[in-house]
């Protein structure tokens, strides 16, 4: 090999490496989080509230309700295909041709039409997304929705207010006081609690939580075939998968609404000794 080739060979390796080590430094990294518990029945949408409550719709359309006492979910009246807990024990529901309602606590109220997604928190505080990508508030005291700027598929409402949405690309925005801010990675679905501790379902079935102070998203270990996903006040995911099983990181205590290991869960109490690229 003449002294030329060689030091074309030496640079072609440099830059391969380099490349290879400015891919890895953004790749998600992978934590190893303990087991997750299998819960009962199947489900294909999922809602937990940060108050401790938490609903289901099952494969047939049928509203569920969490009973932690016997650890298994109660059925409520209808047929709809996604849900919210809200404040007063009141969910939210859509049904299958995209009709919004709202639980009066004898029966269902018909709030709008051509609904794809409905969040809402304890305080009340309700947000839909429509078929066209709008997204509007439920203005409690007029009893009408309001108009805001963004577009969404998929939406969270966090214990503090802030609006998280997934776009109909799967990009991930966040709405706060100074307006939407664009986070990176893409999502199917997203869930938050508190401090901004939120969690999503990415579009290859994957969940990953994500850490503020880095800004970036980690992989949660042990689920690859999520579908939607909801999470506890803390950030604890439960997960509904493409075989509609239903999978919790944490249970729903009776005493205190919220199981006592729900305290530090989600990146931010989370390390990643063995992480690696994805």
């Amino acid at each position: 090999m003449t002294r030329l080739s060689y030091r074309i060979v030496l640079v072609i390796l440099l830059a391969g490496a380099l490349q290879a080590m400015a891919g890895g430094s953004h790749a998600a990294q992978v934590l190893d989080d303990g087991v997750w518990f299998t819960l009962p029945g199947q489900a294909q949408d999922i809602s937990v509230t940060e108050i401790g409550e938490a609903y289901a719709i099952s494969v047939d359309g049928t509203p569920l309700r969490w009973d932690p006492r016997e650890e298994r979910w109660r059925t409520m009246s209808g047929s709809f295909a996604r849900i919210t807990g809200a404040a007063e024990r009141r969910p939210w529901v859509i049904d299958g041709d995209g009709d919004v309602y709202r639980y009066n606590g004898l029966w269902w109220e018909h709030k709008g039409s051509n609904v794809v997604d409905v969040a809402g928190n304890a305080r009340g505080e309700i947000y839909i997304a429509k078929t066209d990508g709008s997204v509007h508030r439920w203005l409690e005291l007029r009893h009408s929705w309001e108009t805001i700027t963004g577009i969404a598929k998929r939406l969270a409402v966090d214990p503090d207010g802030r609006l998280w949405a997934v776009t109909p690309t799967n990009e991930i925005r966040m709405r706060d006081d100074a307006g939407w801010h664009t986070l990176p990675g893409l999502a199917r679905d997203i869930a938050a609690g508190v401090n901004q501790r939120v969690a999503m379902v990415h579009p290859d079935g994957r969940v990953m939580l994500w850490r503020m102070r880095d800004q970036r998203w980690f992989v949660l270990q042990g689920v690859d075939t999520a579908t939607d996903i909801a999470v506890t006040r803390s950030g604890a995911p439960w997960v509904v998968l493409r075989d509609n099983g239903i999978l919790a990181k944490v249970r729903i205590a009776l005493s205190s609404g919220i199981d006592p290991q729900d305290q530090e869960t989600g990146a931010e109490g989370l390390s990643a000794p063995e992480a690696r690229p994805d």
